[in-house]
């Protein structure tokens, strides 16, 4: 509201591969999706981190799977969420158009395990699908960087394919993780 640039970096937005398949889900007219972000990171290396220990794969891989499911399916207006808060979570998302779509996390299923993706299933396109762990690539990080210095200078046209997130994206994104998080602790 105050006409400060924001930008949350929900890493997969910004590569290419992740760019082409949302431009082929607006294409599509899919009846259901799935997402998965499945790692070990949990287990060992740089991102057992505290935090990420104790609240879980939710907070931290969640963001990524929750967005790119609203971004293909349209907006999600309810969250049914399963499993256990710190290892493996499920969620039952409804979407504002009342196609449904499933996510799926865990930190801690494998230290050989990195499964990243989305796919969406319509009768006459068959599945569309993105391997994000395979999208991440050498130009990611530089455009993130490029497209938020261009959304501080307000140049809107290079600034425009992440202008959908700003802040009020985190927000969202943050509701629906809120949600999620207490179904789960109010059934442990």
């Amino acid at each position: 509201q105050a006409g400060v640039a924001t930008r949350v970096v929900l890493t997969w937005r910004y590569t290419n591969a992740v760019r082409r398949f949302l431009e082929s889900a607006t294409r599509s007219d899919p009846i259901g999706g799935t997402g998965t972000f499945l790692s070990g990171g949990m287990i060992e290396g740089p991102f057992r981190t505290p935090w990420r220990l104790d609240r879980g794969p939710l907070l931290d891989l969640g963001p990524h799977v929750i967005d790119l499911l609203g971004a293909a399916l349209g907006p999600i207006v309810s969250v049914r969420a399963a499993g256990e808060l710190a290892r493996w979570v499920g969620l039952l998302l409804e979407h504002e158009s009342g196609v449904v779509s499933q996510a799926t996390m865990s930190g801690h299923a494998g230290t050989d395990v990195m499964v990243s993706g989305v796919s969406l299933y319509s009768p006459d396109d068959g599945a569309v699908e993105v391997d994000c762990a395979a999208a991440l690539d050498a130009d990611t990080f530089g455009t993130i960087a490029s497209e938020f210095a261009a959304a501080v200078r307000g140049d809107v046209e290079a600034a425009a394919p992440s202008a959908s997130l700003d802040v009020g994206r985190g927000l969202y994104l943050q509701r629906i993780i809120h949600d999620a998080e207490s179904q789960l602790l109010s059934a442990s």
